[in-house]
Order: structure tokens, then C-alpha cells, then sequence
């Protein structure tokens, strides 16, 4: 059985080699290996290369190197903007592309890397199939640095693309990163409302993957990992602020929950909040959490007639229980007050209106990974099951 789901997942998992600035062997093999690029494409935030200490990183190995950066895109990034940057990599030519940044760069990198290593201009990328994938150019190496603890995007072979507001989500075996480099000092200039964002998003990921359809032992194996790791650590690396170890915790975490996803996909709680994210501005790992612990209270009330399909929820949920000495959705709710991320959604100012909305525009992909098909009724309930301010959280 082992043999047969570890083939199954062979393309997307044996050639990554995932480096640590933890240990002096690790990141020297790693500078070692990136000083060899002669021609390095570079996708970059626009502010946040600097700011995060990644522009000094890149200048300093790669000072013998030509380098040319490409930062000319928004949070969400849109194929008319990718496409110049597309444009950008057939002009210089790069012998490695190199992404540097949060979720959004990498999964920018990766679709850049998929046009330029197939020749797939920005049409054709929403239709190609797997085997019009990197087949008509020398597939060069993608490397990816995240920096920030939260996205997993460095650990998984899909990635979001927007094209006239509308979210795809394209995928490929090989888009998943060849070489990663995992360093917290990229991630201490995040401030504790970033850390928060992006911890729930990591935690999010590791839960649905748990409790989805396609779930098996490896992808719960990478869960639990997160999960804990993430109990263990989150708090302190949001509020301390001497918290370089916990954020080098949380970026290990996070990289599993990309493994965890890389292999399920998400679930309810993200097919929730991409709307949320586009209709109110929410940044996505506040969006994820504010219904996450919500579907929490609905699988409970659903356990005497979804038993069965419940069955890892309620794994998951009495792992975090006996972990946490708390009520999962508590837990989740009285994290967030804590780290005084707005839930209520009254002053999130979701009105009947806007959540029917929602529901009405839902990530459908998403959303069929779920361990229960839920109907609209069902979806109105997560809504209702948010506390509000005056509800006493723990």
C-alpha cells in the first residue's frame, strides 16, 4: 500500500531537495549550488525584497552573477501582468528563476517558469494539459525562498492566477519547485499581523488536508507534523518579540502543510475565503480563519448523520482537544482574539446580502474535496456559527 501511494506521489515529491539556513551544512550546499547560475530571473515583491533582508541574500551570492528582477505584479497575481514577465525571460535568457517572497511571488514564479520552460504564451496556459507542459524548451532549475511562515506555495505543484478577476488555478507535477531554502531571518521583518495571517493559513491548510476527500497516511503524517508544531509556536511568534526560533518553527510547519495540500488540495474553509479576500480586502490567511473554526461547530452538528464521512474530522478535532486542553473552535476563535484579528461579522460587515453572495460564488474545486457535500442551508450555518464579540471566548 505504501509502495503504491508513494509512487502515485513520486512526480511531485523526489527531486525537490529543501535546504535550511538552521544548519551551516545545509545553507553553505545551498549558496554553493545557487553561486553556479550565471543568469538568474529573479521574482521578487516590490517592497518586501528589500525590506526582508532577501535583496542583500540575493546580491551577496549571486554578486558574480547577472541577475535581472521581476516584481511588476499585484498581491493577486493576473495573467496580464505575469505575461511581461514572461516577456522579460525570453529576452534574458535566465539559466534559473528564482523566487523570493510570500505566497503570491511564488506562485507568480511558477507560472512564469511553466510559460517559459513550455512556450506557453497567455492564452494558451488556461488550456494547456499536462503533456503541452514543458515540453518544448529546456526545463531550468525553479527556486524558491519563501519568506513568510504561512503559504506552504514553496512545497506544491499548483498555483493561483487570475484572469479578469476570475481565480484559476493551474497545475503541473513540475511546477513544484526543484531546490527550496527555508530561513527565518527573511521573516522577521513581518509584522505580528502577518505572522498571524500567515500561521492560520498554514494551520488551515494542515486541518482541511486532514479531513479531505483525498486525504491518505502520508498527507496526515505532514498534517499532524504542522499542526503541532504550529500549537507549539504560533502565539510566540506573533507576540514575542525575541520569536526568531518560533518563526523557524513555523516556516518547517508551514512547509508541511504545503506538502499536506500538495497532495489534497483544501477544503470549505479556503473555498469561503477566496470571496471573502476579493468582496472585503481581508488578507487570505485572516479570510481562511474566520470560517474555520465555524465549520468546526457545523461538523460536530452533523456527526450523528455523517458519521463516516466525519471520521477524520473528528480525529483532527480530538488531536487539537487533547493537545490545546480546549473545544477546537475555541481554540481557533480565542487565537484569533488574542491576535486581534476581527471574526465577527457584524464588523466585518457580512450582512445577509454579502454572505449569500458567498455562498452563491463558492471555489467549487475546493469545495469538492470537503468530507460532507453541504448545501446552501449548510453554508448559511458556518455564518452563524462565528461568534461574536460579546460571546466569551477561551
Amino acid at each position: 500500500m505504501f509502495y503504491a501511494i508513494n509512487s502515485n506521489l513520486r512526480s511531485f515529491n523526489i527531486n525537490q531537495k529543501i535546504f535550511s539556513s538552521e544548519s551551516k551544512i545545509s545553507s553553505f550546499k545551498f549558496l554553493s549550488k545557487l553561486k553556479k547560475f550565471d543568469n538568474v530571473l529573479v521574482i521578487t515583491g516590490k517592497f518586501s525584497f528589500e525590506i526582508s533582508g532577501s535583496k542583500k541574500l540575493v546580491e551577496e551570492t549571486l554578486s558574480n552573477s547577472k541577475i535581472t528582477i521581476f516584481n511588476d505584479f499585484n498581491v493577486n497575481p493576473d495573467i496580464d501582468e505575469i505575461k511581461y514577465g514572461y516577456a522579460v525571460a525570453k529576452r534574458v535568457k535566465p539559466d534559473a528563476i528564482l523566487a523570493i517572497g510570500g505566497g503570491s511571488v511564488i506562485d507568480a514564479a511558477k507560472i512564469l517558469h511553466l510559460m517559459y520552460s513550455s512556450n506557453i504564451d497567455d492564452d494558451q496556459i488556461f488550456k494547456a494539459d499536462e503533456k503541452d507542459m514543458y515540453q518544448s524548451r529546456k526545463n531550468i532549475p525553479l527556486i524558491a525562498i519563501p519568506t513568510t511562515a504561512g503559504t506552504g506555495s514553496e512545497s506544491t505543484h499548483f498555483a493561483v492566477l487570475y484572469k479578469n478577476e476570475k481565480k484559476y488555478s493551474i497545475a503541473s507535477s513540475k511546477m513544484l519547485p526543484e531546490i527550496v531554502y527555508l530561513d527565518p531571518n527573511l521573516c522577521l521583518s513581518n509584522s505580528s499581523y502577518q505572522n498571524a495571517c500567515s500561521g492560520f493559513d498554514a494551520l488551515s491548510q494542515a486541518i482541511e488536508s486532514f479531513w479531505s476527500k483525498k486525504s491518505n497516511f502520508i498527507s496526515r503524517y505532514y498534517s499532524l507534523k504542522s499542526i503541532k508544531i504550529i500549537i507549539e509556536n504560533f502565539e510566540n511568534a506573533v507576540h514575542s518579540s525575541n520569536n526568531y526560533q518560533n518563526l523557524s518553527k513555523m516556516l518547517i510547519a508551514s512547509n508541511y502543510a504545503g506538502k499536506a495540500i500538495n497532495i489534497t488540495k483544501t477544503t470549505g474553509p479556503h473555498a469561503i475565503s477566496y470571496g471573502i479576500t476579493k468582496g472585503m480586502g481581508l488578507p487570505h490567511g485572516h479570510a481562511v480563519a474566520v470560517t474555520l473554526g465555524a465549520f468546526f461547530k457545523l461538523h460536530n452538528q452533523l456527526l450523528k448523520t455523517h458519521r463516516n464521512e466525519l471520521k477524520l474530522f473528528k480525529k483532527v478535532s480530538s488531536y487539537i482537544e487533547n493537545k490545546t486542553n480546549k473545544n477546537s473552535s475555541s481554540f481557533l476563535y480565542g487565537l484569533m482574539k488574542k491576535f486581534d484579528m476581527e471574526f465577527d461579522i457584524e464588523d466585518l460587515g457580512l450582512d445577509q446580502n454579502k454572505i449569500d453572495s458567498l455562498i452563491d460564488n463558492i471555489n467549487l474545486e475546493r469545495m469538492s474535496n470537503h468530507p460532507v457535500n453541504l448545501d446552501k442551508q449548510q453554508l448559511n450555518t458556518v455564518f452563524k456559527n462565528i461568534p461574536k464579540k460579546i460571546d466569551q471566548i477561551y
